[in-house]
């Protein structure tokens, strides 16, 4: 009765008892809890006592907050993990790039390989969209250097002598192209 009365939220009445029940079940097959009806042995004749729920070790009441931490970060990575799972069946399905990881979305799953082992599907997901981002890099890195060298040949075509056939006179000074030496007009 203790466990549904603080399964209820502040200021509701229990439930009945269901949610709680299935939890003590769930608790009770992987031993974390352990159940019993007490029994008055002074009096074997006399009806079974109410039925108690016992924790196999105080730890689980004393670290409660390292548990809630623990589900709260698993809790992430299914998330993360079933939203991978469909990204990658969709791009084993499609065979399309854009279906690949990249950006927060393939650091935060390179995160979760560093923390947690991954199933050898996602892992693999996690590779090929890797090396996708890598190679999209390299040609984004060649694209600019072609395009710098580029630019820069045009700014240096474009920086010599200007106008057509105006040439510089050994003193610096222009002259058109009917002047001769012979005739000078200097402009």
């Amino acid at each position: 009765m203790e466990l549904r009365d603080l399964a209820a939220g502040p200021g509701e009445a229990p439930d009945g008892g269901r949610d709680v029940d299935e939890v003590l079940a769930v608790l009770t097959r992987h031993r974390i809890i352990t159940t019993q009806t007490v029994h008055d042995h002074h009096r074997p004749d006399a009806p079974p006592g109410q039925p108690v729920a016992e924790l196999i070790h105080d730890a689980l009441i004393r670290d409660w907050g390292a548990l809630r931490e623990w589900v709260a970060q698993d809790h992430r990575f299914q998330e993360w993990l079933d939203h991978a799972r469909e990204r990658r069946d969709r791009w084993a399905e499609k065979t399309d790039p854009g279906d690949l990881r990249g950006g927060t979305a393939l650091a935060e799953g390179l995160d979760w390989s560093q923390r947690r082992r991954l199933p050898g599907d996602i892992a693999a997901f996690l590779t090929a969209s890797n090396d996708r981002q890598r190679a999209v890099i390299r040609r984004s890195r060649r694209l600019n250097m072609i395009l710098a060298s580029v630019l820069v040949l045009a700014l240096a075509s474009a920086g010599g002598p200007r106008g057509s056939g105006a040439r510089r006179s050994p003193h610096g000074s222009r002259r058109s192209p009917g002047n001769s030496p012979s005739n000078p007009t200097w402009s």
